[in-house]
């Protein structure tokens, strides 16, 4: 009987061991800017009277490549010499790309707002409805691809929560940069471990964000004004990925039912040894 029970335990080790999985974060898609349509164009004739920054209001664009269906795009705080009445800001999407751009004696602030459809500069900060974009708390961080960016580049993510809880994150390139991706990172032990351009979100109101009930988003990007007038940039894919894999061992369903009927047996014969 001892040898059986032996047996039997080493069959419950094995199945235990078989009877696991793992568990891995899923890229969440923000905007991979693939609709055509989202331009904004300001120039000096807008404001030439005035030295006041000229505010234009956005340009909603929808695609299904978009979270929550909508972004708007949106230039405030332009600010021009008024001898160049031609020239412009501009901010346009096409084919997988955001170019960013203002010319000679041009500066402004870029505002690209996920908040689903609303035609606002104000942010809805409910608009997306609650959003998991940590898929699980296992997402690390909000990743962008820049194809360029001069130097400057000044960078600010925000995240308000559905009860209307903001969380920033900051970072300006310290020089020009080709091909590089900007991290924001969601919680402290991941940005401790991922390397590269990036920043942590600090939390902006009384109580902590939950990124895992996103209610809107907003990227605004910005160059200063009295050094650097003439900001391009050009992005790629925005997204929520996972830069530190953690794996996760979950015992499977079957294999739960299988160690269970094992442990029973064993019980049985051992209560009838003792008998």
């Amino acid at each position: 009987m001892f040898k059986v029970s032996t047996n039997l335990l080493s069959l419950i080790t094995t199945l235990a061991l078989l009877g696991t999985g793992s568990v891995q974060a899923g890229t969440i898609t923000i905007d991979t800017f693939g609709a055509a349509g989202g331009r904004v164009i300001v120039g000096a004739e807008d404001f030439g009277q005035t030295q006041i920054p000229f505010i234009q209001r956005p340009v909603t664009t929808p695609a299904p490549s978009i979270i929550g269906g909508y972004r708007d795009l949106f230039l405030n705080n332009v600010i021009g010499n008024l001898a160049e009445q031609t020239a412009t800001a501009v901010v346009s999407t096409s084919s997988g790309n955001l170019s960013y751009s203002n010319e000679a004696s041009i500066s402004s602030q870029l505002e690209i707002t996920w908040d689903g459809r609303d035609n606002s500069p104000t942010v809805n900060k409910t608009g997306l409805g609650g959003i998991d974009i940590t898929d699980g708390k296992l997402n690390d961080a909000i990743t962008i691809l820049f194809q360029s960016a001069d130097l400057s580049l000044a960078t600010t993510f925000k995240i308000w929560d559905i009860s209307g809880n903001l969380a920033t994150a900051s970072f300006t390139f310290p020089q020009r940069i080709t091909n590089q991706t900007l991290n924001f990172v969601f919680f402290q032990n991941d940005f401790n471990q991922i390397t590269g351009n990036k920043a942590l979100f600090q939390q902006q109101s009384l109580a902590p964000v939950d990124f895992t009930k996103v209610g809107a988003m907003q990227l605004i990007l910005t160059g200063n004004p009295s050094s650097l007038p003439e900001l391009d940039a050009t992005m790629d894919i925005v997204d929520s990925r996972d830069l530190v894999p953690e794996v996760v061992e979950v015992p499977e369903p079957t294999s739960f039912v299988s160690l269970l009927a094992v442990t029973g047996l064993v019980l049985i014969l051992g209560g009838k040894k003792k008998s």
